[in-house]
């Protein structure tokens, strides 16, 4: 029994790489209760709760599946810090940024006296330095280089949102420092192709999509917003397709497509208050405000 749910879990693991979010959740949903109590069965739930997430699961319903695999976890150290992170993530999305920086924070500091685990703290170092940008809180230079030292030692198929490259990314693009979110977003950009994701591609390229656009590198950000908004809509990802609409309107206005712009604009706030996304809207507001 333990290794066909090892199997059932991979192969939902694929799935979910492939596109195919919906069907990695049926697999998984197959042998999440089955599955030995503890980390074991809190790892797989904090799995399921985001293939549930991209398959159009409301942010506010991802969240409680995460409170039901951190009480599964108990006194687990690190699964605790793991899911805990996914939790950040909810409450970032959903607009709740002191929530989130709280969580990110006691994840750290649970770091800090236990098990030391590089990736992990690189996770919540990239988490904290993103949160006190967008809380205006004074920069924290050493978050950043904590973050950035373990960037490349992260464990393959690790949720796009976590990659420490692409949280410090999203620092230095809206910072204007276009050059080195670049750089930071192509260096994941390439290792996720090495590892073949296609689904959570979109969560990085409207990103690239922005920074290009800022940079007037118009014909390179069509290409990859193609590509992004083409990724989202296989993989039937809501998400997905808010953000890379959202990138993509900003796009077209600046071009002088107007009506254009305004159409996406407004497919990805649809989108996005589906899912609870209040992030999404302050993107399209850029975009609205330029048409």
């Amino acid at each position: 029994p333990a290794a066909h749910q090892r199997r059932m879990a991979l192969a939902a693991a694929h799935r979910f790489d492939a596109s195919q979010p919906g069907q990695a959740r049926l697999l998984l949903e197959r042998v999440v209760e089955s599955a030995e109590p503890g980390p074991l069965r809190a790892e797989l739930l904090r799995r399921l709760a985001r293939y549930r997430g991209h398959s159009g699961q409301s942010l506010p319903a991802w969240a409680a599946d995460l409170q039901r695999a951190l009480h599964e976890a108990a006194d687990h150290h690190e699964s605790r810090i793991a899911i805990s992170l996914d939790r950040c993530v909810v409450a970032l999305n959903s607009g709740d940024l002191r929530t989130a920086r709280l969580i990110a924070e006691e994840a750290l500091k649970d770091l800090e006296r236990g098990s030391g685990n590089a990736a992990l703290e690189a996770q919540c170092c990239a988490g904290l330095a993103l949160l006190d940008f967008m809380l205006c809180q004074p920069s924290r230079p050493d978050l950043v280089r904590r973050a950035l030292a373990g960037a490349r030692h992260q464990p393959v198929r690790l949720s796009m949102e976590l990659r420490p490259n692409v949280a410090i990314g999203h620092v230095l693009h809206w910072n204007g420092d276009l050059d080195g979110a670049r750089r930071l977003y192509e260096e994941e950009y390439q290792r996720a192709r090495e590892e073949g994701i296609e689904t959570e591609l979109p969560l990085l390229l409207w990103g690239l999509v922005e920074t290009e656009t800022w940079a007037g590198r118009w014909p390179r950000a069509e290409q990859l917003a193609e590509q992004g908004c083409r990724a989202a809509e296989e993989a039937e990802s809501a998400a997905g397709v808010a953000l890379m609409l959202g990138a993509r309107s900003l796009l077209q206005v600046c071009r002088g497509q107007l009506d254009a712009g305004r159409r996406d604009a407004a497919r990805s706030m649809r989108a996005a208050a589906e899912l609870g996304m209040s992030v999404v809207p302050r993107m399209c507001a850029h975009a609205l405000g330029v048409a």
